[in-house]
């Protein structure tokens, strides 16, 4: 597979474990710079594996100004930011006799950072990307 994706950085949440760890090593695969947000470290011998230029931040993506603070660092530790896999987030469960409040609190661990982490580093995902090449990431979008 060929995703154009050699050298470029491509931060992926909850990218060591599970879907998260088996997209960043299809990243890896595909030569770009895999940097995981989570709240633990990867293994390390897992981390090394995948290429000397990946990396790792550490963050509460429930918390902005953490969120905030990661991007800030991945840019400055490995490049402009070219892609976001948002992959963090847990089944917690939540049905609908929990009532609002927990609700609420679902969505704040498990959908909010999304919004987030697409918001802030907005100018780098956007930079030098033609309205075509959006259209064929968003594969479910449809202009309208």
């Amino acid at each position: 597979m060929e995703l154009g994706v050699k050298g470029k950085v491509v931060i992926v949440t909850g990218g060591a474990a599970g879907i998260g760890g088996a997209i960043s090593e299809l990243l890896a695969a595909e030569g770009a710079v895999p940097v995981i947000f989570a709240r633990r470290a990867p293994e390390a011998s897992w981390l090394a594996a995948l290429g000397p230029d990946a990396g790792w931040v550490q963050v509460e993506l429930s918390d902005d100004d953490q969120c905030r603070a990661a991007v800030d660092e991945a840019r400055k530790r490995f490049g402009e930011i070219y892609g976001l896999v948002n992959n963090a987030g847990v089944n917690d469960g939540v049905g609908i006799e929990a009532g609002p409040a927990a609700f609420r609190a679902s969505l704040d661990r498990n959908l909010i950072h999304y919004y987030t982490l697409v918001h802030l580093p907005a100018e780098d995902l956007n930079a030098g990307r033609s309205d075509r090449e959006h259209q064929l990431e968003n594969r479910g979008h449809r202009p309208g």
